[in-house]
């Protein structure tokens, strides 16, 4: 796997402190008591996390899988805070119905950054930990390989774009909220559907980040890619972008 880059990431680490605890989180927890807990380790490096599977399984058939990255607020080691500001709404009892599939929701510890951390934090890789624990559940469970999605708000959105940056063939779609990351890398994975999310208020990550990223994929010829800025939203765009099922039903519509 290509190293990940930390570079974008580091300069936003101290306003980022303040994400995803300064809003309220858009879902409550009415569905979590569906999700499985457990721990997966990847070269020695454990990321506890959460899955969610359709309700019911049926015989031969095959479904999507979906990897949720949280974002800092939601660091720990109690694997239930990455629930919250919308990694749930896939649990909601319509949305389940309507999109079932294999969802994925690690947690990130405190010490680390998505595997974008300071030269002085504690070795090991969350991102590629994520990523390995998303392999082993394709290899594990009923997954339709050309419906892989990865999706993350904040410092998620973050990973989420160095995901593809570092596989990017790999991901039928992404979902980056409010997020940031290299422009440059953009060209590399202009064949996946990309629906970035931001708010043009968002003084924690500036909306340019989401913008430069938007502008080198329509320079590369996407055309499966599209930005949204939501005017007079600030850090917490998941609320709307996440809300209702227009973006659900757009990336379970995707293939690779």
């Amino acid at each position: 796997m290509k190293k990940i880059s930390r570079r974008f990431f580091l300069s936003s680490i101290p306003l980022l402190l303040l994400a995803s605890v300064a809003f309220p989180q858009a879902h409550g927890a009415d569905g979590d008591a569906a999700f499985k807990s457990a721990t997966h380790t990847h070269k020695g490096y454990s990321l506890p996390y959460r899955l969610l599977k359709p309700a019911k399984i049926e015989p031969g058939k095959k479904y999507p899988v979906v990897l949720f990255l949280h974002g800092m607020g939601e660091r720990g080691t109690d694997n239930a805070k990455q629930l919250k500001n919308s990694a749930s709404r896939l649990a909601d009892a319509d949305l389940r119905t309507r999109h079932p599939c294999f969802l994925l929701v690690p947690q990130c510890p405190v010490s680390s950054f998505w595997g974008m951390a300071p030269k002085n934090a504690p070795k090991g890789d969350a991102l590629d930990t994520a990523l390995d624990l998303l392999d082993s559940a394709i290899k594990t469970h009923p997954i339709d390989k050309s419906r892989t999605y990865i999706m993350g708000l904040s410092m998620g959105g973050m990973a989420t774009f160095n995901a593809l940056k570092a596989r990017p063939k790999f991901f039928a779609a992404a979902i980056p909220i409010c997020g940031a990351g290299d422009a440059a890398a953009a060209k590399s994975y202009s064949s996946t559907a990309v629906w970035i999310f931001h708010g043009d208020k968002d003084t924690t990550v500036k909306p340019k980040s989401s913008q430069d990223i938007a502008a080198a994929l329509k320079k590369a010829g996407s055309s499966k890619s599209k930005i949204t800025l939501y005017p007079g939203v600030g850090h917490n765009a998941w609320t709307p972008a996440l809300h209702g099922t227009g973006t659900w039903d757009w990336l379970f519509a995707q293939k690779r």
